[in-house]
């Protein structure tokens, strides 16, 4: 029984720290977007972008737009940002920011 208890506190602590983490990502991924992207992509809900960039609040709402899709894309940018290079790292900050603007 104590072996079972122990496995579900362990459980529980790994669950928040993945939520703690994924957070964090997504303060990070804030914060990249603004640095880096705010220049044609609305990084809080604040409207469409510009003509050539979608809102970050439509790229999260898309569902077209899944996680396999923008870490590839965000890998390999093209167009316009094609001058970007992100880490595997931003590329994850970036999507959990984006988690966070779906609607629900």
């Amino acid at each position: 029984m104590k072996a079972n208890t122990g496995l579900t506190v362990l459980c529980i602590i790994g669950i928040g720290a993945t939520t703690q983490s994924a957070f964090a990502g997504a303060e990070e991924g804030l914060e990249l977007s603004q640095e880096w992207c705010q220049s044609c992509h609305t990084t809080l809900d604040q409207g469409p972008g510009i003509d050539i960039a979608p809102s970050w609040s439509s790229i999260a709402n898309d569902p077209e737009k899944t996680d396999e899709y923008l870490h590839a894309w965000l890998s390999m940018p093209q167009g316009q940002m094609e001058h970007i290079a992100l880490t595997k790292q931003q590329i994850n900050d970036l999507t959990a920011y984006l988690h966070t603007l779906k609607q629900q």
